[in-house]
């Protein structure tokens, strides 16, 4: 037998020879990473760029310049600026340490003002080209209001749930000091200033009005239902507009907050308002989260819906621009939408806007690549990312979690249970159109997807545990024999026929299935963190487990050797343990997506790739591509999607025959197996596998020499699994 040879991973001279082995994926039998031990010389991979999109994201807020040059802030996708009114966006975020918008203002001679949650306040002086964190002072820096009196003087409301309150500063954000007197409440989704500079702040403990610019606060509710209130408008005659949490609507004050009455009237959401505007000509607009926008021409007393052209109703933000046009933004990933004409039809506008939460990819064997988001449905790219096209036809749950690919081409996509629709959709037409599968069986959540060698179909729900399909989707039946725990995150397949599931919430961690889900069998032997985010199973049987930590405890990558029977800590030098998702490229090598940014491991270790990368929430991570074009890509909570090219081996050398020779490696049509068998291993079987795990043909060896012919293959990394009664053989092969 050979002796194990340690990887060694060699950044200075930019590639690193990988020689390796792995063995014992069960007791029974060992892998052989190399019949033919192999060492494969690597240039550097590339650097991370993003591809075009998806477009869209969660625009949290808005603001309008006097240049008329509108700004949007995005859930951790950062800030985008137009300067054509809203036909194009550019990403504006040099100096922005924080990407997760929740406020923007602006005064007279153009500053920005963003406020961050968790990052404080930042500002630009030049139009949004550059950004600095303005923080003297502002000892709370998850801030989520701003507002700016016509003297300039700013004031930024908290989300603090203890501590907290308004800050004012008086000198353009260089120096921030905390007014809390009289105030009680220091959750502060809105501040409105009045035409006499009188500040009102909009609380989860009511409404509190401010005639001193800050220095005290009285209390004014009176007539308010309850105390949560959610956004605020004020218009030139001093009303003053209140949007309510947990369907209570408008309540108006004409009295500068002395009392309030609602104004509901037409008004039928059962919804927050998280949003108000009022246009210079007095017309008011009421943002929903769920039920869109509400328009009322007289002041609040009757409202009328204005959704035309709306695809999104969870509308969180407002701005508008010196010609009337409004702009409207949008939560879970519905982007941003223009009205010029009053609300009557809105457009959405956002090209350029590359903010969305994409949880999955998938990716076809030609280099289809797909995209879930949790918001807007399913992408579609023929070209690595340069151009995506929505693909939702008949997909009714557009909060995707999961996609997977079985042997026929199918795709199949798990969804989430939002306002009445979810379950798993398949494609049979490359996204085309999509029917619903589960037929609801179960209203939980679907949250994760696997397919076996054989097409076997697992989905695993967070609440309802795991169901599986043996005839494409027909039919599903429960399995849940032995699953204590029916909270499922994460699935996986093993090569050989089991099946893995990790589960969160119950302290239990993976289970294991080696009669194809009939039973379940806890296996955590070392598995210190037990909330399994993601699972994958490398074509040598490796099995890695992506964990999350549980009250800032545990957390990390775990790495089992056989089969799941044990588990060792794989964290040196992962420095952050939030892993989100795990990929494996046809070299060997392990990525795991984490809360803040990208790690890859040869061996025991990890190495930060996150460069370039501007948004670092990794939430999906796939590797793909065609012929000698091939990529990681990653989707990131609030930044799209961006791609890393991994490149093809320079040389493959041959060290060591053992059992099987592959010959010409790179080859162009016409491969030769050689294998030399002994008693213990007559007629072993081959499996022709795609760089992505994808069985692609099965062949009996019955002779010494076997001829493969390779000539309906495109150019590209494949891999040969040669399977005898007592090992597994890997070989990576180049088909030019």
């Amino acid at each position: 037998m050979v002796e194990d040879i340690e990887i060694s991973h060699i950044f200075q001279i930019q590639f690193f020879m990988s020689c390796n082995r792995f063995k014992t994926i069960d007791m029974k039998r060992s892998i052989l990473l190399s019949a033919v031990l192999l060492c494969i010389a690597f240039l550097a991979n590339g650097q991370w760029i993003p591809t075009s999109g998806p477009y869209g994201g969660d625009v949290r807020s808005l603001a309008c310049t006097v240049q008329d040059h509108v700004f949007a802030g995005t859930k951790n996708g950062g800030i985008f600026r137009s300067t054509d009114n809203g036909e194009q966006w550019t990403q504006v975020n040099n100096g922005l340490t924080n990407t997760d918008v929740w406020a923007l203002a602006t005064n007279e001679n153009g500053h920005l003002f963003a406020a961050t949650l968790g990052g404080g306040i930042f500002r630009s002086l030049d139009d949004g080209e550059t950004w600095t964190l303005q923080d003297n002072g502002l000892t709370i820096p998850w801030v989520i209001s701003l507002a700016i009196n016509s003297s300039g003087h700013i004031f930024a409301g908290t989300a603090g749930f203890e501590e907290g309150g308004v800050f004012r500063s008086t000198d353009n954000g260089d120096s921030w000091t905390l007014l809390t007197n009289g105030l009680t409440h220091p959750y502060i989704p809105a501040l409105a200033v009045n035409p006499g500079d009188t500040l009102f702040a909009g609380t989860y403990g009511g409404v509190f009005r401010s005639i001193d610019n800050g220095d005290s606060w009285t209390q004014m509710s009176n007539g308010l239902p309850i105390p949560e209130v959610l956004s605020l408008a004020i218009n030139d005659k001093g009303h003053i507009f209140a949007g309510m949490d947990f369907g209570e609507g408008v309540f108006r004050s004409v009295n500068n907050g002395e009392s309030w009455t609602a104004i509901n009237n037409g008004f039928n959401s059962s919804n927050g308002v998280n949003a108000l505007l009022v246009s210079s000509a007095g017309t008011l607009f009421a943002g929903t989260y769920g039920d869109g926008i509400f328009r009322s021409v007289d002041n609040g007393d009757f409202w009328t819906p204005v959704n035309n052209g709306l695809s999104s109703n969870f509308i969180i933000s407002f701005t508008i621009n010196s010609t009337g046009q409004i702009f409207a933004g949008a939560y879970l990933g519905g982007g941003l939408f223009r009205s010029s004409d009053n609300g009557e039809n809105w457009t959405k506008m956002i090209n350029g806007i590359a903010a969305t939460e994409v949880k999955t990819l998938a990716a076809r064997s030609y280099g289809l690549l797909f995209a879930g988001t949790y918001g807007t449905g399913i992408y579609r790219s023929p070209d690595f990312g340069d151009n995506w096209t929505q693909v939702n036809n008949g997909l009714t749950g557009k909060y995707v979690t999961s996609l997977t690919v079985n042997s026929s081409g199918h795709i199949f996509a798990a969804t989430d249970w939002i306002n009445g629709e979810g379950g798993v959709f398949r494609s049979m037409d490359n996204g085309d159109t999509w029917v619903e599968v589960l037929k609801g069986i179960t209203p939980f959540d679907t949250r994760a997807l696997t397919i076996s060698d054989d097409d076997i179909i697992f989905a695993g729900t967070y609440g309802d545990g795991i169901f599986r399909s043996t005839d494409n989707r027909d039919t599903w039946i429960q399995v849940n024999n032995g699953l204590t725990c029916t909270q499922v995150w994460s699935l996986a397949s093993h090569p050989d026929g089991y099946v893995f599931a990790g589960t969160a919430g119950c302290g239990t961690g993976v289970y294991r299935s080696t009669d194809n889900g009939e039973s379940w069998e806890l296996v955590n032997n070392g598995l210190t963190t037990t909330d399994i985010s993601a699972l994958t199973i490398m074509w040598d049987g490796i099995v890695h487990a992506g964990t999350v930590p549980i009250w800032g405890e545990g957390g990390g990558v775990f790495r089992s050797a056989d089969n799941g029977d044990s588990w060792a800590e794989m964290n040196l030098h992962l420095t952050n343990l939030e892993v989100s998702s795990l990929a494996w490229d046809g070299w060997g090598r392990i990525y795991a997506g984490t809360a803040d940014g990208i790690f890859e491991s040869v061996g025991q270790s990890w190495d930060e790739i996150t460069e370039n990368l501007t948004t670092t929430k990794i939430l999906s991570l796939k590797d793909g591509g065609v012929g000698t074009q091939y990529f990681l890509f990653t989707g990131t909570g609030g930044g799209g999607i961006w791609k890393r090219e991994i490149l093809q081996p320079e040389t493959i050398t041959v060290y060591e025959p053992y059992t099987f020779v592959v010959y010409p490696n790179p080859c162009a049509d016409l491969l030769t197996i050689k294998n030399y068998p002994s008693s213990e291993k007559d007629n072993p079987t081959l499996d022709l596998l795609s760089i992505n795990g994808i069985r692609l043909q099965r062949v009996l060896l019955k002779e010494k020499e076997t001829s493969l012919d390779l000539s309906g293959l495109a150019p590209g990394i494949y891999i040969l699994k040669l399977i005898s009664s007592e090992d597994i053989e890997i070989h990576r092969i180049i088909k030019q």
